[in-house]
């Protein structure tokens, strides 16, 4: 990934990517046609908590109601029409 996008590699993950590739770099003015578009360490990390979001978006929670919701489903199901 040759972007400065912290969020293009959650969007990867969602989309079913398993390795992500990302330049990294401690000084942007480095020289070297790399350290322009490689991430610094918030970047980096900000990328990283971006991606665990995603891979936690992607947990199947299932459909069924959990049992702190049985009095909801129970008594006031009709008010909703389901």
């Amino acid at each position: 990934d040759h972007t400065q996008s912290t969020f293009a590699p959650a969007l990867a993950v969602m989309l079913g990517a398993t390795v992500i590739e990302k330049h990294f770099t401690t000084d942007k003015d480095l020289p070297g046609r790399d350290n322009k578009f490689a991430l610094d360490k918030n970047e980096f990390t900000q990328m990283v908590g971006l991606i665990r979001d995603a891979e936690a978006m992607l947990v199947d929670q299932g459909h069924d109601y959990q049992s702190c919701e049985s009095d909801t489903v129970e008594n006031y199901r009709g008010r909703w029409g389901s």
